[in-house]
């Protein structure tokens, strides 16, 4: 029968163990001291440390008390189990067989914390263990194996509970469509700013190349001086705008003598004349011998470029002057404005036409050129709807109405969301009757429509 000890011969047993031989070497005695002072089983005698029983009380009292058990305990799963179940920690000072136990690495998974990374490469190898973890602590992702980090089922339950958890994901599990979209959320073709960070896989910048989905540049929590070379690479092929700091990113890449990463920044004349110069001089000096062929090229084509800005400047001040002639000079060399701001925003305010030929400008994106070109656009009947020549461009609420307004026909190229909305189709509808016939009945009779509708 197990002795029992009223509080106070409780307390004078734990106030005279650490020095009494003949309670440290009962056991009765130290298990009803340790489940009070559980850091009292280092005092114990060392036959009771292997003492299966005294093991459990010590554990489930304190599961750091297994540091002071013998190995014999420490290897044993059920004191194991329970200590890490008590403190998952303690995992750290158990041995094998223990540490291979299943039940053992499941009690590990469940917290979610650190230690997962002590667990054996098979566990971190294994996606039930993953999905244990993960559902716990999406971060702990990052513990786990390539393949595990690729699981398209691991890598959603991670992203739904936390999407920074991306970052731990293989970039592999890109691949999967839904996973990417869950990750970064692209809206009608672009990842829009706040998603893309320096932490973000490659696999995010190589899934929006595959599938043709654009990042914007200059609204990203990106640092371009410091981002991994191969994800600014992957980044440039589906880039939209700018390169933010371009100057000191262009240096970046001159001075780390980067062949190729230089030569894509130079086909995207992502710098001006004056600095391809600077860069020259610089390469040349330091011996930078792969990118400078590059560099006299790009600076002998820029001191072509200049030659012509003569017709830049006389395009401009047409503009100005809501000149005809400058305006078609514009049109007819069109590819060597295509991404300048400057000129765009003037032509889009003196005739909204040259949108249509924006089609491959990085400055689609640019609400303000747009917004003033839908304005200044003069529909003619001769021509064909504007959205028909824009098939790269996604316009918001506000530029679609604005659209249908000014010709009903371009209803028809918008987003089948938008066909949907009455307010639009009211607009459309408004201004061409073909397109109000084609119409569903459920629309041709909402009250929006009906109201506006040509009579």
């Amino acid at each position: 029968m197990k002795r029992t000890f009223t509080v106070r011969q409780l307390n004078s047993l734990i106030s005279a163990y650490p020095e009494n031989e003949n309670y440290k070497k009962d056991k009765e005695i130290t298990v009803a001291v340790i489940e009070k002072n559980p850091l009292f089983i280092k005092f114990a005698d060392e036959k009771l440390k292997e003492d299966v029983d005294v093991g459990i009380a010590a554990v489930r009292a304190d599961g750091r008390t297994l540091a002071f058990l013998s190995d014999k305990l420490r290897k044993n799963e059920e004191v194991v189990l329970a200590a890490v179940n008590k403190f998952c920690p303690s995992y750290a000072y158990a041995l094998s067989p223990a540490r291979e136990n299943r039940a053992v690495a499941e009690a590990v998974a469940k917290n979610g914390g650190e230690t997962i990374g002590l667990l054996p490469r098979e566990f971190l190898a294994d996606k039930k263990i993953a999905l244990i973890s993960v559902g716990r602590n999406p971060k702990s992702l990052c513990f786990f194996s390539d393949e595990v980090r690729a699981d398209e089922e691991v890598a959603l339950l991670a992203l739904k509970a936390d999407r920074t958890a991306a970052k731990f994901l293989s970039d592999e599990a890109f691949y999967s469509k839904e996973v990417f979209d869950t990750a970064v959320k692209p809206d009608k073709g672009v990842i829009n700013g706040g998603i893309i960070n320096n932490d973000t896989p490659l696999g995010v910048f190589l899934a929006a190349k595959r599938r043709g989905i654009k990042i914007n540049l200059a609204s990203q929590n990106i640092d371009y001086s410091t981002l991994n070379r191969d994800k600014f690479l992957a980044l440039l092929e589906c880039a939209e705008g700018v390169v933010p700091k371009k100057n000191e990113v262009f240096h970046r890449f001159v001075d780390e003598d980067d062949r190729e990463v230089v030569f894509k920044l130079t086909e995207m004349k992502a710098i001006a004349p004056a600095k391809a110069q600077v860069e020259l001089k610089y390469a040349s000096q330091n011996r930078k011998l792969r990118v400078l062929p590059l560099l006299i090229a790009y600076s002998g084509k820029s001191a072509s470029r200049q030659k012509t800005q003569s017709e830049r400047e006389y395009i401009i001040r047409g503009l100005r002057r809501k000149s005809t002639l400058s305006y078609k000079k514009l049109i007819e060399n069109i590819e060597k404005y295509i991404d300048d701001k400057e000129v765009l925003t003037l032509a889009g305010r003196y005739n909204g036409e040259v949108l249509k030929y924006m089609n491959k400008s990085a400055l689609l994106s640019d609400k303000d050129i747009v917004n003033e070109c839908i304005k200044n656009y003069v529909v003619k009947n001769s021509d064909r709807p504007l959205l028909s020549y824009l098939p790269n461009f996604s316009p918001d609420f506000y530029q679609a109405k604005a659209l249908c307004l000014k010709d009903g026909r371009n209803y028809l190229f918008l987003s089948d969301e938008f066909k949907k909305l009455p307010e639009i189709a009211a607009e459309a509808a408004r201004t061409n009757v073909e397109v109000y016939k084609s119409l569903s009945e459920e629309l041709k009779n909402h009250p929006i429509v009906e109201a506006r509708r040509i009579r």
